[in-house]
Formats: structure tokens, sequence, C-alpha cells
């Protein structure tokens, strides 16, 4: 018996395709039935998460498709980790530039002339201007240091799963 990961295939039927060549309507039919009966969760699809294992079924007169999802079960993990990872790092590079970006938009707000008039020169705005601006540099410093020990560890990660791949 093979066991492949759950990539977020939208049925049943897509998951024996891509697992499966030469396929007849009732072979896949029968491996339809023969996935499902050997993996129950595969009736609740969208409640699955990718990389779930599962666990094909053994059929002598169809041939598996060869590649991904047919050889070693810890390469193919590793495989989805690794995509898993740059998918990651991607989302959480993002939210980061976000993050400063509105830390900037904020500094270009107590440096606005218009703000600084409405402000005016009262004794107590400009101590609570300089504090916000002292606080917004603190931020943006400690953000990007956030941001560069992340992008350290995940690439550090991906290294080690290329590796382990090997």
């Amino acid at each position: 018996m093979r066991i492949r990961a759950y990539r977020g295939e939208k049925s049943v039927a897509e998951i024996v395709d891509k697992s499966y060549r030469n396929l007849n309507e009732d072979s896949r039919r029968a491996l339809e039935a023969l996935l499902v009966e050997r993996n129950p969760e595969l009736t609740k699809l969208s409640k699955l998460k990718r990389g779930t294992l599962l666990r094909l079924p053994d059929a002598p007169e169809v041939k598996a498709k060869q590649g991904r999802g047919s050889g070693d079960p810890e390469a193919e993990l590793t495989d989805q980790l690794l995509d898993d990872l740059k998918r990651y790092a991607k989302v959480l590079d993002g939210r980061y530039a976000e993050r400063l970006k509105e830390i900037d938009e904020q500094v270009l707000l107590l440096k606005d002339r218009t703000f600084k008039k409405v402000v005016g020169d009262s004794p107590d705005a400009r101590v609570v201007t300089e504090a916000l601006s002292g606080n917004l540099a603190e931020t943006q410093k400690a953000t990007k240091q956030r941001r560069a020990q992340a992008e350290k560890l995940l690439v550090g990660l991906q290294k080690q799963l290329a590796e382990r791949k090997r």
C-alpha cells in the first residue's frame, strides 16, 4: 500500500486521477470507492488539511503514476513542508511589509504641516508628538529585526529540509 499527502484536491476523483494512470471509468469508480473506504476522512474533503496522509489502495491492473506522491513518504512530506514554508515565508514577509508601511505613514503624519498646525505650539502636544516619534522609531527598528530573524529562521529550516531530502 502506498501513501501520499493530500494537496488540496477538490474531489476524490481528482486525487485518483493524480495518483493513477491509464484508468478507464470502471477502474476510476472502483478506486474512488476503495480510497474513501481506506480514508473515511475524504467524505469531508473541505475540512481535510493539506499534508494529511492518504492510504492509496493497491490496484494490480492499474499502474500508479510515478513522481511526486508515489515514492518515499518522507520525501513527499519533506516536499510538502518545503512548499508550506515557502508560502508561509511569503505571507509573513507581506505582513511585515504592511506593518512597516503603517509605521512610515504614522511617521509622515507626525511630520505633516497640517498636523503641526492643528497641534499648535502647545508644550503638551510637543511632548506627546516627540514620545510618539520615539516609540514609532523603536517599533520600526524592532519590526525590522523580527523580520530579519524570521527570514533567517525560515531560510535555515528550508535548507535543513532540502539537505534531508538528498
